[in-house]
């Protein structure tokens, strides 16, 4: 890259330090002070929780975490580790619907990454140790640095779950592929508990990566147990297993009806609401069981305000938001996308910003998806006339259970008690996001801009060197309470265990079963 030219520039209220450069060169110095600059100054001027969750779950709190970041990224001598360097801030970024990726512009240049060979590790919880998935030997240290320390800087700097059991998992999913964020290593040496070593090798040819397995179906599901199959719908699976309801949502995906539709009255195809109809149907005819719905990994998805209403009986409110006070947010294309195109969000927002300053860092509190007010105050919101029928609630939950999932968990412990079994979920709803982008322009410049989530790539970009997605809002209870991040929503925990660790799921949910 060429020297820089100081110069500063608008980007939709960011100042961006602008060089110019060539993207085939490595950057400056300067320069990669600029991009971390950009990069990490961006997150935080939009930023609507994953700040302060760090500062209230870790050691090292955001202020140090830009400082550790700013050194990798700027002390990187080869593309290989400048890549490396940026894309370690994006795992440090505590909120599971955040990203950074880097892009082309640099991504083209890197040849191989830094890591270690790959070794299969289990764990435990809440007691926290590590095990070989073959001899079941309790793990000491890798490479001479003690497992236990080697997580603690994991969760501190590369783990996007708020949570230990989320960063456990992918600290295990981190060793499984080569983990990457240590000195390269051609062997890996792991000490046992006992003194006894065990030494992994890279090996000279890697085994192609099998494709992701599908996701299991209702027939193959809880194998274990014995259970009768009465209903398969597009998104879940009911079965009678023991005078027990148990109904495995997979995912929320397509309600199948309009989307102001939460009763399902109108269903013109396969959904949620095909399903909730389905199940409410055959429950109706039974009499009133204990009802399990297991979450366990499922990843969210769309809205399930047709689910609440169909499990709650007195009614259900929202959840409540707060959004970041930006300037951004009188861009009415980003807007737009924030507010998940939704018109009476759009009134509300008309009708607040009178009377907000540049002091107030958030909005005021609002109704997520405006269902129970026009202009999106916490109301109450009616039940189905006809709701699901069931004998007690239990939600069988874990640490892959997120976003929508999470709205669920909070709603139907709130409006309909259920209680919660498992680990931990993510506790992560906060999904209302901007995009930013860091690029090399025409000129040669290096440009920052903000847009919404539906908005493409600035026009005057001509290389992208890294884009990011962070949320602006963060998710509250009507008493004022957080729920991002929040650890009381798990009723009873169940430990993992050397000898439960393969079958964790189906063991949360015999225990749900008191079986």
């Amino acid at each position: 890259m060429k020297s820089f030219n100081l110069k500063l520039i608008y980007a939709l209220a960011l100042f961006t330090q602008v060089f110019v450069v060539h993207a085939a060169d490595f950057p400056t110095k300067h320069e990669r002070e600029a991009i971390a600059e950009s990069l990490l100054n961006g997150i935080e001027s939009v930023d609507g929780v994953t700040i302060e969750l760090r500062d209230s779950t870790r050691v090292v709190k955001w202020e140090n975490f830009k400082k550790i970041a700013t050194r990798n990224v700027v002390s990187a001598s080869a593309w290989s580790s400048l890549y490396s360097a940026i894309n370690n801030i994006h795992d440090g970024i505590i909120n599971r619907h955040s990203y950074i990726q880097v892009e082309e512009g640099i991504r083209k240049h890197v040849k191989a990454i830094a890591k270690w060979p790959r070794y299969k590790l289990g764990y435990t919880w809440p007691n926290i140790t590590f095990f070989d998935l073959d001899n079941k030997q309790t793990i000491l240290s890798l490479n001479g640095t003690s497992v236990i320390d080697l997580f603690d800087e994991f969760f501190n700097l590369y783990c996007n779950d708020v949570h230990d059991i989320g960063c456990l998992k992918l600290f295990s999913v981190a060793i499984g592929r080569g983990y990457r964020f240590k000195d390269n290593a051609e062997k890996l040496d792991v000490t046992f508990k006992d003194g006894s070593k065990k030494q992994v090798l890279t090996p000279q040819k890697l085994k192609k990566t099998a494709k992701k397995s599908e996701p299991k179906q209702c027939e193959n599901l809880y194998t274990s147990l014995p259970k009768n199959l009465v209903f398969k719908g597009d998104q879940s699976c009911l079965f009678e297993i023991d005078n027990h309801y148990l109904l495995k949502i997979r995912y929320f995906g397509r309600w199948g009806t309009e989307q102001n539709d939460i009763y399902c009255q109108k269903v013109t195809a396969e959904g949620m609401c095909s399903d909730i109809l389905a199940i409410k149907n055959l429950l109706s005819q039974q009499a009133a069981k204990p009802l399990i719905i297991d979450l366990q990994n499922n990843g969210g998805g769309s809205e399930n305000t047709p689910w609440i209403a169909a499990l709650t009986t007195n009614g259900f409110m929202d959840n409540v938001v707060l959004y970041r006070n930006l300037a951004l947010l009188k861009d009415k294309d980003i807007r737009k996308d924030s507010f998940y195109d939704n018109e009476y969000a759009e009134n509300w927002y008309q009708k607040i910003k009178v009377n907000m300053s540049e002091q107030h860092k958030y909005l005021p509190p609002r109704a997520d998806f405006c269902r129970g007010s026009k202009e999106c105050a916490l109301e109450n919101i009616p039940s189905a006339k006809l709701p699901i029928q069931y004998h007690a609630l239990t939600l069988v939950v874990n640490e892959a259970c997120v976003s929508s999932c999470d709205d669920f968990v909070w709603r139907t412990r709130r409006y309909a008690q259920a209680k919660t079994v498992g680990q931990l979920p993510a506790t992560d709803g906060a999904y209302a996001r901007i995009k930013g982008y860091i690029y090399v322009d025409k000129q040669g410049n290096i440009g920052h801009t903000h847009v919404g989530e539906s908005q493409d790539v600035p026009a005057e970009a001509e290389t992208l060197l890294v884009s990011y997605r962070m949320p602006i809002s963060k998710t509250i209870d009507v008493d004022g309470n957080n729920l991002d991040g929040a650890d009381n929503v798990l009723d009873v925990a169940i430990p993992i265990t050397k000898e439960n660790y393969t079958n964790i799921e189906d063991i949360n949910v015999k225990f749900a079963l008191g079986l």
